[in-house]
């Protein structure tokens, strides 16, 4: 998952995007997951903005929860924003390579991680 991302670095961030042409941060874990894992689904599929506990059971669905601080290059992380869960990464070696809306690139940088996910095998 982690080289995955890593060849992501640089994409552009578009709302929802699941191809090279861009990705939002779920968009980023869906195609990244899918490449280390083999498959070809969408399991963060949307049908409106989800709330933090949506996340977290989305993510739970292709990942078992871990200790933030054992969080290693390829975990998916959720970050927050002003104290509240909203937002989704990869664990990098320098950060954590997310969606930036600020640069609308897929950038690594240090986040506030809130929870740390392993990548479940098929």
């Amino acid at each position: 998952m982690h080289a995955a991302a890593v060849a992501k670095i640089g994409w552009p961030v578009r709302w929802k995007g699941r191809d090279e042409r861009g990705v939002d941060c779920a968009g980023l874990l869906v195609v990244c997951r899918n490449e280390a894992l083999g498959v070809a689904d969408d399991v963060l599929a949307y049908g409106k903005l989800p709330r933090p506990a949506t996340v977290y059971e989305a993510i739970g669905r292709f990942a078992a929860r871990i200790e933030a601080a054992d969080a290693l290059p390829g975990d998916v992380v959720i970050v927050r924003d002003q104290g509240v869960p909203c937002h989704v990464g990869i664990v990098g070696t320098r950060g954590v390579i997310h969606a930036d809306h600020r640069t609308h690139k897929i950038v690594e940088t240090k986040l506030p991680v809130t929870a740390a996910f392993r990548l479940r095998e098929v």
